[in-house]
């Protein structure tokens, strides 16, 4: 079958339509075989959530390439919708607090452990000395645990909505964890992801405006409704920043750079 037009691309795979009802994730040669088994087990273990989400059809090899081949679900990101109407903001944040709430509903079995899974993406990165890193294994160690099932990446671009249903999108990183980190993990987001590089000067004046109200609407409406405290986020700032160090672009590195460093000087042995 030949794969169809080119509906999103990524840092480790490309998204066509292949059916009518299903799409194809096309993964880059370099992406390793248990990363894409990770991902796959991740979806089928979803299958009793409360929530709507792109169900998993079948693994295959496409052009030598391997292929994951997904539900197709129909809707507009989050992120499109705030572009067509900056005005909603207010609405869309509230909604994706209400629906990452409704993530944290929820216990799922077979998936990675949380705070292994942080420990284990601070190895990978290159920016961090050892003894940083064996820090940073500390202070994750004592941080609070939890049994809520986490997404790890839940931002505007992973949720896609049409009149009837939202669906929330990219399970590659869940975990089974604390949800205050999870939430940290989606204000670091909100706050730091890159500017359009080609977007005027007042263009980037106005999208940091309203990502710093939508960022607030959002918290605000999460700890309202999840009975959270702004400090039992906050105190994941550090382990989140760690976690994300890896896969972060250069802009939003150097942020992360500054909240681990200029925590590892405040505990200095």
């Amino acid at each position: 079958m030949i794969k169809g037009k080119l509906i999103g691309s990524g840092a480790t795979a490309d998204v066509f339509d292949w059916t009518d009802n299903t799409i194809i994730k096309i993964f880059n040669n370099d992406e390793p075989d248990a990363a894409i088994e990770q991902e796959i087990n991740n979806t089928k273990s979803l299958q009793n959530c409360s929530f709507k989400f792109p169900k998993f059809i079948q693994k295959l090899e496409y052009e030598g390439k391997t292929a994951v081949v997904y539900e197709k679900v129909f809707g507009t990101s989050m992120m499109k919708q705030l572009g067509e109407n900056p005005l909603a903001y207010k609405k869309l944040a509230q909604k994706l607090a209400h629906l990452h709430f409704e993530v944290h509903k929820n216990q799922v079995n077979g998936i990675r452990e949380q705070k292994q899974y942080f420990k284990e993406r601070i190895s990978w990165s290159n920016d961090l000395t050892d003894d940083k890193k064996e820090r940073l294994y500390k202070l994750i160690d004592n941080m609070p645990s939890g049994d809520s099932l986490c997404h790890s990446d839940f931002h505007p671009d992973n949720v896609l909505s049409n009149e009837v249903e939202n669906y929330i999108i990219d399970w590659a990183d869940c975990c089974n964890g604390n949800a205050c980190a999870d939430v940290a993990r989606t204000i670091l987001t909100l706050k730091t992801a890159e500017l359009p590089e080609n977007a005027s000067m007042f263009t980037k004046i106005i999208i940091t405006f309203i990502r710093n109200r939508f960022c607030n609407i959002y918290t605000k409406e999460y700890l309202k409704i999840s009975g959270k405290t702004m400090s039992e986020i906050n105190e994941w700032n550090v382990a989140v920043a760690a976690y994300r160090i890896c896969a972060a672009k250069k802009a939003e590195k150097s942020t992360m750079l500054k909240i681990i460093n200029d925590y590892l000087e405040k505990v200095k042995e």
